[in-house]
């Protein structure tokens, strides 16, 4: 019994022995046994499919495609794992109370209910000198609030009265005196809402103040009597003894019993070693004084692992209040 075979013209399964009549009949003009016989030639030399999976090339390919998706894995992974995004500075203004339209950069942690920590710097300087700082309190869990004073960097206007421009090179001592108003207005802005309503942070109530030199004396004066706005702790770096009229050590005993306070200068800063070691006489109980071997003052203090870290330990003493 003959066996069957495949049309290589047509594909059709026909007997061995009908080969001749199949194609008479369906492929007149074309020799059956040169058809077959090309055909099998044609399936002898067809060349091989290329085994592309197995080429350096592929295996290179796929190499990057996996390291891809595992670095993708890694950053979502992290972004899902890390908590709130970070929300970058943000550069605000507000008004003090007596119309001192003050320029400042506020750092938030994005948790809700976190303290705050407001930064004054030196006369003459400008919120800037905090911008690492302000980056390593919001690593540790808190809000920041670094602001211009008063006649200094982009703060120069008064709301009130068009024809103030505030220098700090040709203010009068009144209006450094006034430069309280601006710490006030900083914590205000950070618990009020803004035009539309909506809380300008989400921070919480308790505040704590870092303050360099005169500057950060000026605003500590008012901090002194801040303890229904919570400013639960301060740091003064490089103070001096007396400051626009301002009794430095008086102020220092003013502050009280309950909130933690620091002083911090350098061994050979005479004029901050003479009003750091008078705080101390006259206020031993009140916490951290840290005095630095060498001749650094104010910014530069920062500089000192056992400076930040006693700056670090009395801001933590104030919030566990």
């Amino acid at each position: 019994m003959s066996g069957n075979v495949n049309c290589p013209e047509c594909g059709k399964s026909i007997q061995e022995k009908n080969v001749r009549s199949h194609f008479l009949r369906f492929h007149p003009g074309i020799d059956p046994y040169e058809k077959f016989k090309e055909n099998r030639v044609e399936k002898i030399t067809r060349a091989p499919r290329p085994d592309i999976w197995g080429s350096p090339v592929a295996f290179v390919l796929f190499t990057i495609a996996v390291v891809i998706l595992l670095i993708s894995g890694y950053f979502l992974y992290r972004s899902l794992d890390d908590g709130p995004e970070e929300i970058g500075p943000r550069t605000v203004f507000y008004t003090s109370e007596d119309g001192a339209i003050i320029n400042a950069t506020w750092y938030d942690t994005g948790e809700e209910g976190s303290p705050t920590v407001y930064l004054v710097h030196e006369i003459g300087q400008t919120r800037e000198v905090w911008e690492e700082f302000a980056g390593n309190l919001r690593n540790k869990g808190y809000n920041v609030m670094a602001m211009d004073l008063r006649g200094h960097g982009e703060s120069h206007l008064n709301v009130k009265d068009p024809d103030i421009y505030y220098d700090f090179e040709t203010m009068e001592d009144q209006d450094f005196l006034d430069i309280f108003y601006d710490l006030i207005g900083a914590y205000n802005w950070v618990h009020k809402d803004d035009l539309d309503g909506e809380p300008n942070t989400q921070a919480g109530e308790d505040g704590a103040m870092v303050g360099i030199g005169k500057g950060g004396l000026l605003a500590f004066r008012k901090a002194t009597r801040m303890s229904r706005e919570r400013i639960v702790s301060a740091v003064i770096l490089s103070p001096v003894l007396v400051c626009y009229g301002m009794d430095v050590p008086q102020a220092f005993e003013e502050w009280g019993d309950v909130r933690p306070i620091m002083a911090s200068c350098g061994s050979l800063d005479q004029t901050s070693l003479l009003a750091v070691e008078e705080i101390e006489r006259r206020t031993p109980e009140k916490g951290v004084q840290v005095v630095i071997e060498g001749t650094d003052r104010g910014l530069d203090l920062l500089e000192h692992s056992d400076v930040r870290e006693s700056i670090y330990r009395a801001i933590d003493d104030g919030f566990s209040l």
